[in-house]
């Protein structure tokens, strides 16, 4: 990725910033994260703009590369991003502990997800109520803290 700062911009606290976090693992949340960063800051007027802190969005999963990133290691398991993002590589392992009940458990914790997004797109008079058929794989991810896996078969129920 190419940045061109603009003239007016190029503080020692930005220039610094961008430096920095150009050698840590970046992902398009941060991408994300920093264009709105652009849109709802006032660039445009503002000859110099503070740099130096971190701001964080709880709604965003990223962090502007603008400014400074947290000082929490940046990996894939302390990164608030879903797995299947992350381009590191991520160690699973069958555990011989996970049981029926909690193979099930965590599969209608899916259904119920997917019923919610559902309902928060408004499309519930169009979609199906989903219902777990069954879970075709479950792994924990190592050094996860209790992350899984998991792929599910859900069917039209209700």
């Amino acid at each position: 990725l190419m940045v061109s700062v603009p003239r007016r911009l190029r503080n020692s606290a930005l220039t610094a910033n961008l430096d920095k976090n150009s050698r840590e693992l970046i992902t398009m949340f941060d991408l994300h994260a920093t264009f709105v960063d652009i849109s709802e800051s006032s660039f445009a007027t503002s000859k110099s703009t503070n740099f130096s802190e971190t701001i964080i969005k709880p709604n965003l999963k990223g962090t502007s590369l603008l400014r400074p990133l947290p000082s929490t290691p940046r990996n894939c398991k302390t990164l608030p991003i879903p797995p299947q993002y992350c381009l590191c590589k991520i160690e699973k392992e069958k555990k011989t502990w996970i049981t029926a009940a909690l193979s099930e458990s965590v599969g209608t914790a899916i259904a119920h997800a997917v019923n919610e997004r559902l309902a928060d797109w408004n499309v519930t008079d169009i979609c199906a109520h989903l219902v777990l058929d069954k879970i075709t794989d479950l792994q924990m991810i190592v050094g996860g803290k209790g992350l899984f896996e998991a792929t599910a078969r859900l069917l039209p129920g209700r």
